[in-house]
């Protein structure tokens, strides 16, 4: 019978061992973001005046990939910041919520990208899965061979008759256009457990210095420099709360 023991021993060892060594412990990574305007919470369709016009915006949201660290095992996340449903105060002040599942450990910087990153956008919709964020044909110009990284549309009273006639439809896309940025900042990833990350997006600083009336659109390849221009303030824009 001690023989027995003795034998079964090392066998039990080496079963723990393999286990702790194959094993990545995982927690959430939960990604709380809200826009601004002029200090409050933005609202969608809600009228603001901007450099003497009236505005009403339909459409804002930004694509954001890449989140990595030295820690993590795979950067190949996306997250969709679409504020576009945050018709009413209560929703606006609330913001967006998204979840990834990330490594569990303990970090000091994150890496994060603002729009499709070149690896991914080298891909199609139809190259993921229907839950990723980057299988939406409505994101995806073909013209470009690149997802839509930033979208920010609506109408402007350009004229001041109290009618909104001129579309603004501000679009950018392309690998050079992708921006990224670093946050620095002290937090931990539990074991089957989460953290939360909350982030304000300012619109004033993604229209900084644009005058809407000379460009309510950038829809072309040829609105590259005016599109980097952009990706810039947007990049500015997101601040860690």
């Amino acid at each position: 019978m001690k023989k027995l023991i003795l034998l079964a021993l090392p066998l039990l060892f080496v079963a723990q061992s393999c286990h702790t060594d194959n094993s990545v412990s995982t927690g959430n990574l939960n990604l709380n973001f809200k826009p601004t305007f002029n200090a409050k919470p933005f609202v969608i369709n809600q009228i603001y005046t901007i450099n003497g016009k009236n505005v009403r915006f339909t459409r804002f949201q930004i694509y954001t990939t890449r989140y990595c660290s030295s820690a993590t095992a795979d950067c190949s996340n996306a997250v969709f910041v679409n504020f576009t449903s945050l018709d009413d105060s209560t929703k606006a002040a609330k913001g967006l919520s998204s979840q990834l599942s990330f490594t569990a450990a303990n970090y000091t910087t994150l890496d994060i990208g603002l729009g499709v990153d070149a690896k991914s956008n080298a891909k199609t919709p139809k190259d993921y899965t229907s839950t990723n964020p980057l299988s939406s044909y409505d994101d995806y110009w073909a013209d470009w061979n690149s997802y839509i990284f930033f979208k920010l549309e609506g109408l402007m009273d350009k004229d001041g008759d109290g009618k909104f006639e001129t579309g603004i439809s501000l679009h950018t896309g392309s690998n050079e256009c992708f921006r990224s940025f670093t946050l620095n900042k002290t937090f931990s990833v539990p074991d089957n457990g989460s953290v939360d990350l909350n982030f304000e997006v300012n619109l004033n600083t993604i229209l900084r210095g644009w005058d809407l009336v000379a460009t309510p659109n950038t829809n072309s390849l040829s609105d590259k420099p005016k599109m980097n221009i952009l990706m810039d303030n947007v990049k500015d824009a997101f601040s860690a709360k």
